[in-house]
């Protein structure tokens, strides 16, 4: 039995890398994109605005739930990029 490589798909790695590389930049291009919607939402369930809050009156704790709810966010995103780019 002999190895056939385009039965496989191998038949040229390069495309591979670049379809590989496309997929990961277009999945990169999108994580920002769902980011400032994600901000947007948060700003508008929490009680005054968050920019606000946390520039010029300096309030820790909205800091803390902005950057918690962007971390949750990013998280997301991630693993989102994970299991549908490989």
């Amino acid at each position: 039995m002999t190895h056939d490589p385009s039965r496989y798909g191998a038949d040229n790695p390069t495309s591979d890398i670049v379809n590989g590389l496309g997929r990961a930049t277009a999945y990169g291009a999108l994580g920002p994109v769902l980011l400032v919607p994600g901000i947007a939402l948060v700003d508008l369930l929490t009680p005054g605005k968050l920019g606000r809050q946390i520039w010029e009156e300096h309030n820790r704790n909205a800091a803390l739930v902005l950057s918690s709810a962007l971390l949750g966010i990013g998280i997301g995103i991630g693993i989102g990029g994970i299991v549908f780019t490989s």
